[in-house]
C-alpha cells in the first residue's frame, strides 16, 4: 500500500454516471517517467466493452468471438435487405462512439478495411446513445452482438441487418495480473463462462 502511494500520484477523476456506468481515475506512474495510467471501476460488461490494450505482465484468457451487426433506421434502404455482404458499407458514413472507447477503434478498423468512413459531427457517449441516434434517423452504425441481445429492449425504429461471411467480428477476453491473489480462480471463472449455453449469450465461445 505504501509503495503504491509513493509510485502513483492521482491527478484526475471522471465520476460515475448513469450513462457511463463506471468511475475512472488518472494517475501518474513515477517509475515509468510519469506515464499516465487510467484505472476504471464498474460493471464487468461495461469494462469489457472498453478494453482494447493490455499492459505487460497480464495473463490473457480468450472468452468469445462476437459478431458485428449493422443497425439502420427503419426507413433506410438496407432495412429490408436481409443478410448483406460487408461491402454494403463501402462509401457509407457510420456513426461511432467517442474517443477512448475500444468499440470505436474496432469499428474504425472495420470501416478502414471496407471503405467506410466516420459520420462527422456526431459521436455517441455510449452504446445506448448510439442506438438512439440510429432510431432518430441520424445514421447507421455497427453494434456488437451482445449489445442487441435480451435484455436490451428492441426498438421499433431500428433494424438490425446481419452480415454474410466473412462477418466482421471482435475478440473478447479476460485479463489479470499474474501476481493477482485470485489468479487460480480466474481461469475457472473464464471456463464457467465458456460453458454457458449459446442461447444465453449468443456468441461463439473459445475452447480452453
Amino acid at each position: 500500500s505504501q509503495r503504491r502511494t509513493s509510485r502513483f500520484s492521482r491527478v484526475g477523476e471522471v465520476p460515475f454516471t448513469s450513462e457511463r456506468k463506471r468511475m475512472s481515475t488518472v494517475h501518474l506512474d513515477h517509475e515509468q517517467d510519469d506515464q499516465p495510467v487510467l484505472i476504471s471501476k464498474g460493471a464487468p460488461d461495461v469494462l469489457l466493452e472498453r478494453c482494447s490494450r493490455v499492459r505487460r505482465g497480464l495473463h490473457v484468457e480468450p472468452l468469445f468471438t462476437e459478431d458485428f451487426v449493422l443497425a439502420v433506421p427503419v426507413d433506410h434502404r438496407l432495412a429490408t435487405a436481409g443478410t448483406v455482404d460487408i461491402s454494403v458499407i463501402s462509401e457509407e458514413h457510420l456513426l461511432l462512439l467517442e474517443e477512448g472507447h475500444c468499440l470505436r477503434d474496432q469499428a474504425l478498423e472495420v470501416c478502414r478495411l471496407h471503405g467506410a468512413q466516420e459520420r462527422s459531427g456526431f459521436r455517441a457517449t455510449s452504446l445506448e446513445t448510439l442506438r438512439q441516434m440510429v432510431a432518430a434517423g441520424v445514421g447507421i452504425t455497427l453494434l456488437p452482438e451482445l449489445a442487441v441481445q435480451p435484455p436490451v429492449p428492441v426498438s421499433p425504429d431500428v433494424v438490425l441487418v446481419r452480415f454474410s461471411e466473412p462477418v466482421p467480428r471482435r475478440e473478447v477476453a479476460m485479463f489479470w495480473r499474474r501476481t493477482n491473489p485470485y489468479r487460480d480462480f480466474f481461469p475457472r471463472l473464464a471456463e464457467a463462462f465458456r460453458r454457458l449455453p449459446p442461447e444465453i449469450h449468443g456468441v461463439r465461445t473459445h475452447a480452453a
